[in-house]
């Protein structure tokens, strides 16, 4: 474990909101949550070193699962097959087919999805596993390892993705300024994270999933991401809530219920009930209406370069 300072701002003043263990999958704890001070950035401090980092992802995590589409019902499959076309949407509106790296590819089902629409795709990853499989499975070409390990060209491509990745990252603000770099100057970086101004991160609070401690080291307030973006050359030209937004509800009333209701019986039938696509179409209207308001769990940002802008400066 290692003791930081804000990403950010660099200051050292924080304050704990607070502390939990890993409730995803039970890999330890207690971790502990803080705000900074000056600017507003909450991060896990202390947080595992990159070296530990791995032993926090273990082989059933879901972003590394090799066959999504079609380990679920055919009815979940076809929600997930839109949930990519959703993604590459967002890419395809603003720009026609050119290169795109998506960092934190998993097993290349995105990539494969903009591959189809004509682009040129790179992806890299740092699980050996899910990368072999991008690999074998759509011929994708992915780099394992940290960003700034693979030393793209300047100026390379057109359009660069990070679907849940910046919160998992030990240090954004150096990826931000390396993706300043690689973008051309009409490029497009778009990001999705969890979204700090949610209903469901009030309603949840410690037990919301976005928190996700510790995988999650960062949770991005709009004050703390905005500075964060000015900061290495980036403005957002375009935001919303597009998915996600049943699915983390049910997880993070899963967690609430495991630590407040002692009656296993009861607790079991109300997840049950959350899960059923009965009750995920009578909620449907309240999440539509949240996820208009900007209000759902995921915001996912397109983000421009902002003109004449030196990061260095």
């Amino acid at each position: 474990m290692e003791e930081i300072a804000c990403n950010v701002c660099q200051s050292d003043n924080y304050v704990v909101l607070y502390e939990g263990r890993d409730r995803l999958h039970g890999l330890g704890g207690p971790f502990r949550l803080v705000k900074c001070q000056q600017c507003g950035l909450i991060y896990l401090n202390p947080r595992p070193t990159r070296e530990e980092m791995g032993q926090y992802y273990p082989p059933d995590y879901e972003p590394y699962a090799q066959d999504i589409e079609q380990a679920k019902s055919f009815l979940s499959g076809l929600d997930y097959r839109y949930g990519v076309a959703k993604r590459c949407r967002m890419i395809t509106k603003r720009k026609g087919p050119g290169r795109i790296l998506d960092v934190g590819c998993g097993v290349g089902h995105f990539l494969s999805g903009m591959r189809q629409r004509g682009w040129q795709a790179f992806g890299t990853e740092i699980s050996e596993r899910a990368a072999a499989y991008a690999r074998e499975r759509f011929g994708l070409e992915v780099l394992v390892g940290e960003l700034e390990e693979a030393k793209f060209p300047a100026a390379y491509f057109d359009a660069v993705t990070l679907w849940h990745v910046l919160e998992h990252l030990h240090d954004p603000l150096a990826t931000l300024v390396e993706l300043f770099r690689l973008l051309k100057d009409d490029g497009l970086l778009v990001f999705s994270i969890p979204n700090w101004d949610s209903v469901d991160a009030k309603l949840f609070g410690e037990f919301w999933v976005g928190l996700d401690m510790p995988r999650h080291l960062y949770t991005f307030p709009r004050p703390a991401l905005e500075k964060l973006l000015a900061k290495t050359g980036f403005k957002i030209a375009e935001e919303g809530c597009f998915f996600g937004s049943h699915g983390s509800f049910v997880l993070s009333l899963q967690f609430l219920l495991e630590e407040k209701m002692s009656q296993r019986s009861l607790r079991r039938f109300l997840l049950w009930l959350s899960y059923t696509k009965l009750a995920r179409l009578m909620a449907s209207p309240y999440f539509y209406l949240v996820d208009r308001l900007g209000a759902g769990p995921i915001i996912a940002m397109t983000c421009i370069k902002r003109e004449n802008m030196d990061w260095q400066d």
